[in-house]
């Protein structure tokens, strides 16, 4: 929630948020981007793959390969964009899902981050 992320600013500036890699767990790292909206932490992604999950990978003694995973991280926005755009198969559903964004993107508070983030949409 968006409380938690202002806990997690008193202590951290970055977080690696790790998601299941089915479409469940797309979603939810879509979604992670709104928790983090405006909270100063710079959260990045990561997507397992389907089956995966890191408690499973510890527990088969896998180690390295979450290691690994974790060098696959990406900005949460780009997940969150990959998302809202997935399945999109027109030019006219790209701009409306892009105005979509865009509308989510207006509400970041400062004004070079906002600028940064809408130049990765276009």
């Amino acid at each position: 929630t968006p409380d938690h992320a202002k806990v997690l600013r008193r202590l951290v500036d970055r977080v690696v948020a790790v998601f299941d890699g089915d479409a469940a767990g797309f979603r939810a790292a879509a979604s992670c981007f709104e928790v983090f909206l405006n909270s100063g932490i710079d959260v990045q992604a990561v997507i397992l793959p389907k089956g995966a999950d890191p408690s499973s990978l510890v527990e088969e003694g896998r180690v390295e390969e979450l290691r690994s995973l974790l060098d696959t991280r990406v900005p949460i926005v780009d997940v969150f964009i990959q998302q809202r755009l997935g399945g999109v198969s027109t030019a006219v559903a790209a701009g409306k899902v892009a105005a979509e964004v865009a509308k989510v993107l207006s509400r970041v508070a400062n004004p070079v981050e906002r600028e940064f983030l809408l130049r990765r949409v276009g």
